[in-house]
């Protein structure tokens, strides 16, 4: 199945995709960071590194629930509070996994801010 779906060839060896979605590789992976008042404050800071892209991207939307998504209490109601749109944070993760140059191991960097 594996050679079917184009992530390895006949001789076993992993094509270069079947290497970024395998759950240990060598790449660089996802740095994010969670800012405080300035950038000389960092709250938290996250590599994911050496992992499949799908875990990449699990993680960079794990941490963006943690810092910016709430919930609010409003009477007798709870209500999520986005203070940025998740789906736009999710484009923007996809997108840099997707259209990063992957023959430079460097890292995707994601600054986190209060605004």
């Amino acid at each position: 199945m594996l050679i079917t779906l184009g992530l390895r060839e006949k001789d076993g060896r992993y094509t270069n995709a079947g290497v970024l979605f395998a759950d240990k590789n060598d790449y660089r992976g996802i740095d994010l960071v969670k800012f405080g008042d300035n950038i000389n404050v960092m709250l938290d800071r996250t590599q994911v590194e050496k992992v499949s892209i799908l875990k990449l991207y699990q993680d960079a939307l794990q941490k963006y629930r943690q810092y910016y998504l709430n919930e609010v209490i409003d009477g007798a109601y709870r209500r999520k509070n986005e203070q940025i749109p998740e789906n736009a944070f999710r484009e923007a993760i996809a997108n840099a996994i997707v259209h990063r140059t992957w023959d430079v191991n460097a890292q995707i960097k994601v600054a986190m801010f209060a605004d």
